[in-house]
């Protein structure tokens, strides 16, 4: 939604545009309009990445919470309504044309004044869906669980090691740091590239993590001994669940070289009779 609204200011400044050509006067009304809905995005992402709803909250705080969240639920969904209706095209060659617009400064103060707001813009949007992912992530981590060491205390999941493995990598020093200017390019463009990457970044870690999400939601039994799991089941890597004294169990018989019952399903049964047969 952010690459959108972004586009949606960019591609009323292409020389291509017939607003641009025919009308200056659309062409700021629309980036005016573009930085407007950016401001507001960054003001849903933003609140909802401060949002706190804990167990020491009384009925009326959870309720106001709950409130305010689906007000900012409806209004996500009627931005993404009204950039739908302006057709903004934010994938493939599209996408890189507008990138590309950036390489020329722009020779009047108005366009330069107005690009740079968008990326600007932009850019401030980005930095809140950040601070958003990482709070996203605070809330939901304790559902993928934690496992038993050799030393007795309580290990992050490997689930959980994979995610802050990718949130790590959201802050790499390539990512945060400016880009590498080259002087046939006009500063903004090379800026925009990282922003945009970084957006891309974020939104694929936020896909996984919710993945994830989805495979614990959809599992209630252990593959191992097809009971109900237990209070605080393994969970695994690939984010499936098997019941703590199972998993204890098949660590013992394939050591170092445990592997998931569900995501290996015909691998699991051929071991386990093998093992029966030995026996």
């Amino acid at each position: 939604m952010a690459t959108a609204c972004w586009a949606q200011g960019m591609s009323r400044w292409t020389p291509t545009s017939r607003n641009y050509v025919e009308d200056r006067e659309e062409a700021l009304r629309t980036s005016t309009v573009s930085v407007e809905n950016l401001s507001r995005l960054q003001r849903m992402v933003s609140s909802d990445a401060d949002d706190e709803i804990d167990d020491e909250m009384d009925v009326k705080d959870v309720m106001t919470a709950t409130v305010r969240s689906a007000r900012a639920d409806m209004a996500m969904d009627a931005l993404e309504d009204e950039l739908a209706k302006d057709g903004v095209d934010t994938e493939g060659d599209e996408m890189e044309k507008l990138l590309n617009e950036l390489r020329k400064e722009p020779k009047d103060d108005a366009g330069r004044e107005t690009k740079f707001k968008l990326y600007e813009k932009y850019q401030e949007t980005i930095q809140d869906a950040r601070k958003a992912l990482f709070k996203f992530w605070s809330d939901c981590k304790k559902e993928f669980g934690a496992t038993d060491g050799d030393d007795g205390e309580r290990e992050k999941a490997a689930a959980v090691k994979q995610v802050e493995s990718d949130l790590k990598r959201v802050d790499d020093a390539r990512n945060l740091g400016f880009p590498d200017f080259q002087s046939d390019c006009w500063f903004v463009y090379h800026m925009a590239i990282k922003v945009t990457k970084n957006n891309t970044m974020l939104g694929d870690v936020l896909k996984g993590i919710q993945t994830k999400l989805d495979v614990l939601a959809k599992q209630d039994d252990c593959p191992i001994c097809l009971e109900p799991l237990d209070e605080d089941p393994e969970v695994l890597g690939c984010c499936h669940k098997v019941c703590t004294e199972c998993w204890a169990n098949w660590k013992a018989m394939q050591g170092a070289r445990a592997f998931c019952p569900l995501c290996k399903h015909n691998d699991f049964l051929g071991s386990v009779m093998h093992d029966v047969d030995d026996e």
